[in-house]
């Protein structure tokens, strides 16, 4: 089983690579994208409690200039 990370408000100069560098603070990340047309992206992390480290972690903070919210839903 693996666990997907949404983020959202993202900033149109947050970069795929920034994602997946900030994102693997928390485990091993199996996928990452941002779409800058519409200010999001996404995790895919190998562990459950990984993605759930990183939505606590990360929900609310600043990541160039924007507060990013994030969510997550196991697949």
């Amino acid at each position: 089983m693996f666990a997907r990370i949404q983020l959202s408000n993202l900033s149109p100069r947050t970069s795929d690579e920034k994602v997946r560098r900030l994102a693997s603070d928390f485990g091993q990340v199996l996928d990452s994208r941002v779409d800058r047309d519409r200010a999001t992206g996404s995790v895919v992390y190998g562990d459950l409690r990984d993605a759930a480290a990183a939505v606590a972690a990360l929900n609310g903070r600043e990541l160039d200039g924007n507060r990013v919210v994030v969510t997550g839903t196991a697949d």
